[in-house]
């Protein structure tokens, strides 16, 4: 039957379109995961950056530090040749001693700063060679996928004018049952009868309806999903009902 021929061409393209619909679909999505990535690369390099910033800030607030500690025990040590009594003079030097404490356990911590800071520079080059490697494939990958856009959307448009010849050469009500098919199935207005089965909902198919099928004269539903069944003689000394 030639209407039911051009009904499995139709839905063929038709599937085909919905194929490359949801290929061209999926673009933008692919390229935000393309973005996230770059975004979560460039966030781990503003984070080392701020933190080696932040590390040399407080280095430098500490070197300050040592710099006052520094001038305290001069001083000290120049009132400490002034003193008259024993007692003036213990008290200076454990002032001495403590400044001279503070500013132990401050270039301890500059040390601990500047060991720190090595790590971060490391880090910070590494995220930036990181951050461009990302950058570069990102690129890459977006030419690529920007290049299947247009082909998808050069085959969408022939797959759509084809379409649309297709369904010239139908009767408009014959179009119509099979589109109300369609809308209802998901796209799959047409099943084949396989072993005496329905493929869209694999009921089973009367007798009768299964001879009207073969005979081919008229276009025959399954009653069961409606979808428009199709048959295909099964092979030579293949088993009907297997």
């Amino acid at each position: 039957m030639k209407e039911l021929e051009l009904l499995e061409k139709l839905q063929a393209v038709e599937l085909t379109i919905a194929d490359l619909s949801a290929r061209i679909a999926d673009i933008p999505l692919r390229l935000r995961q393309l973005e996230q990535d770059h975004e979560q690369a460039a966030g781990g390099l503003h984070a080392a950056e701020a933190r080696l910033t932040a590390s040399d800030k407080e280095r430098r607030a500490l070197e300050g530090e040592i710099a006052d500690l520094k001038a305290k025990v001069s001083k000290y040590q120049d009132q400490s040749l002034q003193v008259k009594t024993n007692l003036e003079y213990q008290a200076i030097h454990k002032e001495i001693a403590t400044a001279k404490a503070q500013i132990d356990a401050v270039e301890t911590q500059i040390l601990e700063h500047m060991f720190e800071s090595d790590q971060l520079k490391a880090r910070v080059k590494e995220e930036r060679e990181l951050a461009a490697r990302l950058q570069a494939e990102i690129e890459a990958e977006r030419k690529k996928v920007e290049a299947e856009r247009q082909a998808i959307e050069g085959d969408l448009a022939s797959a759509g004018a084809e379409r649309e010849g297709q369904a010239r050469e139908l009767p408009p009500e014959v179009l119509r049952y099979y589109e109300r098919i369609r809308d209802a199935r998901g796209g799959h207005a047409l099943a084949r009868a396989e072993a005496e089965l329905c493929s869209g909902c694999k009921m089973r198919i009367r007798p009768q309806h299964l001879a009207e099928l073969k005979l081919g004269s008229e276009l025959v539903q399954c009653e069961h999903c409606q979808r428009i069944l199709l048959w295909k003689e099964p092979p030579a000394g293949a088993n009907p009902s297997g």
